[in-house]
């Protein structure tokens, strides 16, 4: 085995400490995968009113959109909840990075390709409540005018 309970337990705490949602362990012909269900949970409810970092959860390459699609978004694209909007390159494997809620992208804050590691800011994104507010707001700065 390649830890112990025990081990595991603390390495779980320690993934929560970090923000860690996801580690793989390969020893030999052993592997030892953990997930943890609040992480997965959490980015599939965020329904934050302020611009959100979306951070990367592997390491790998990053680029915006998906290879699919052939472009990558532009600044303002909107994205529905769970929907891709960049995939990180790990290996051969693609880990997609998806929209936290409905909203729009903001500002990318890396280069396509460059190198992330575990918490290296991604994307901007701004919430469809950020959204909303923005618009009403300079609507209600137009009527004034």
């Amino acid at each position: 085995m390649i830890l112990a309970a025990d081990d595991i337990a603390r390495l779980v705490e320690h993934m929560r400490g970090l923000g860690v949602a996801e580690i793989e362990i390969a020893d030999g012909d052993e592997m030892l995968r953990v997930v943890l269900p609040e992480a997965m949970e959490q980015s599939a409810h965020t329904t934050a009113s302020a611009p959100t970092i979306i951070a990367a959860t592997a390491c790998g390459l990053f680029f915006p959109g998906h290879p699919a699609r052939g472009t990558a978004p532009s600044i303002g694209a909107r994205f529905e909840a769970g929907e891709v909007m960049g995939v990180i390159a790990v290996g051969p494997l693609l880990r997609p990075v998806a929209a936290p809620a409905a909203g729009a992208l903001t500002r990318l804050l890396c280069e396509p390709g460059q190198r992330v590691d575990f918490g290296t800011p991604l994307l901007a994104f701004a919430p469809l409540h950020s959204l909303r507010t923005y618009e009403s707001e300079r609507t209600s700065d137009e009527d004034r005018s």
